[in-house]
């Protein structure tokens, strides 16, 4: 009798456990050109540096990834992560020529930028390239990748 207790008790509480179900959200971002380009994340005007970061010529860089609850539909990118730390980045190519990146409701006065509306916009999510890495059925890993071109560093020239 004892041990058909301990085994009913066992069992009850093996099934009373259900393992919680999660996402990570990774954002690569990927230089295919030839320079060296700095992100710089501002906020009211100063530079926010835990958001800045730099990518050498032709260089992939993990530059943000975060675990979430439950089951994702959609990844979570870089730019909607940062709205509220972020008005804006600044990428600069080469030391050089810069292109500002706005946010939703945020147009500057910088000639040259990518307004939100832009795909070339970090805070666009459409920017992105969007996919599952892993999934089962409590885990789905999320890879959004964002890729600096020879475009962009032609719109930041003069």
């Amino acid at each position: 009798m004892k041990k058909l207790v301990s085994a009913l008790l066992l069992f009850i509480v093996c099934n009373s456990c259900t393992k919680e179900s999660s996402s990570t959200n990774n954002n690569i971002f990927e230089n295919t050109t030839s320079h060296i380009i700095k992100v710089n994340a501002y906020l009211n005007g100063s530079i926010n540096s835990t958001n800045s970061f730099e990518l050498l010529a032709n260089q992939s860089k993990q530059v943000y990834t975060s675990t979430t609850r439950g089951i994702g539909s959609v990844s979570l990118t870089f730019g909607r992560v940062k709205t509220l730390e972020t008005d804006s980045f600044v990428v600069t190519y080469d030391n050089s020529y810069k292109i500002a990146h706005y946010r939703y409701n945020l147009e500057g006065n910088n000639p040259k930028k990518y307004l939100v509306t832009s795909i070339r916009n970090i805070y666009n999510d459409a920017s992105y390239t969007q996919s599952i890495t892993s999934d089962s059925k409590h885990y789905r890993v999320w890879e959004a990748k964002y890729k600096f071109t020879e475009q962009d560093y032609l719109d930041a020239k003069p």
